[in-house]
């Protein structure tokens, strides 16, 4: 089944020059976000709430070939290893907890391909709701392999570190992958659009972070004698930048939430 699939947008199987500033660029990136997921708030014998690496990593697989996915596989390792040693980590631990997230990686996007081909662009709803089960199920996986390694090495018990470990991969591919994958297929073209359509989206970005603000902050009792605020009442919004600006859209608002 596989073989029958093709690539739909790019062709990924040559490496020319952007090819690999893209490797370089990626690796780079991969690299300051063990930093950069270590800034959130969080339980130094855990992970961060949200491991943006794991996205990063997804997303690479997704928009390359799968021939070349074994020499990827071993480069974020290293990098990852590097990344961890950085970090006051032993290096064989950090090594184990790179394999691991790199391994539910690998198997997320091996599904996502096996059903869709090589390349999948993930802008319809089929793809994006296979894309968040592909990423529940192999992230419990990848989950007792970092479980077992935070136990043996670092006495962490086993169940805690593995809800940790599930809750900040699956939250990170959720909001990192979509937004790398969707820029890195379609790009951004300002000779294309619209001045209008550049102050709509902007005015939807203030109007929500606004509302994000009210939703997420405990503090605000605004209006909270006639309704009660949610913070998935936030979701609502989300329809306009779908309709209107697509998963770019969608994916930047989401972000910006996180954030």
């Amino acid at each position: 089944r596989l073989k029958e699939r093709k690539t739909i947008r790019v062709n990924p199987n040559s490496f020319g020059k952007k090819s690999w500033s893209f490797v370089i660029f990626f690796a780079v990136v991969y690299f300051g976000s063990f930093q950069i997921s270590l800034l959130l708030p969080y339980d130094e014998r855990y992970m961060a709430p949200v491991w943006i690496s794991s996205g990063i990593s997804l997303a690479v697989f997704l928009v390359t070939s799968r021939k070349h996915w074994l020499l990827i596989s071993i480069g974020l390792i290293a990098i990852g290893g590097l990344a961890f040693l950085v970090l006051d980590f032993p290096f064989l631990t950090g090594i184990g907890f790179v394999s691991a997230e790199v391994l539910g990686s690998l198997a997320t996007a091996w599904l996502l391909v096996y059903e869709f081909g090589e390349n999948p662009e993930l802008h319809t709803a089929k793809e994006i709701f296979v894309l968040i089960g592909a990423i529940f199920f192999c992230n419990i996986f990848s989950g007792f392999t970092g479980a077992i390694i935070a136990t043996n090495a670092l006495n962490i018990p086993f169940w805690d570190y593995w809800k940790y470990w599930w809750i900040s991969n699956v939250t990170g591919m959720i909001l990192v992958t979509p937004f790398i994958v969707s820029w890195s297929k379609y790009g951004f073209n300002g000779k294309k659009i619209h001045w209008l359509r550049i102050a709509e989206f902007v005015g939807f970005l203030l109007i929500w972070c606004l509302v994000s603000r009210l939703m997420l902050t405990p503090s605000v009792d605004l209006y909270s004698h006639v309704i009660s605020l949610r913070p998935y009442m936030t979701t609502v919004l989300l329809v306009w930048p779908a309709f209107r600006f697509g998963l770019q859209g969608v994916t930047i608002a989401c972000v910006l939430m996180a954030i």
